[in-house]
């Protein structure tokens, strides 16, 4: 999802309030680094087993979790 989110931060902050509105920006901030380290392929930890392109997907996933959890707030919540 990344920033296309920003779209809806006033309905996420109406709905969910701070909680989700920072799990939603916080989401955004781990997409772009992880974007950012894979078009500049650093840090590049360990090459052989956990190169820049593993801390791209680390960084992906954390941002996939924390987005779901701020949306699950909103959805359960109004479910």
């Amino acid at each position: 999802m990344g920033w296309a989110a920003v779209f809806f931060l006033p309905d996420f902050m109406r709905t969910g309030g701070i909680a989700v509105l920072v799990l939603v920006v916080v989401g955004g901030l781990l997409y772009s680094a992880g974007g950012v380290i894979y078009g500049i392929k650093r840090p590049n930890p360990s090459p052989q087993w956990f190169g820049f392109h593993e801390v791209f997907h680390s960084l992906t996933l954390a941002a996939f979790v924390v987005h779901y959890v701020g949306i699950s707030l909103v959805a359960y919540q109004h479910g």
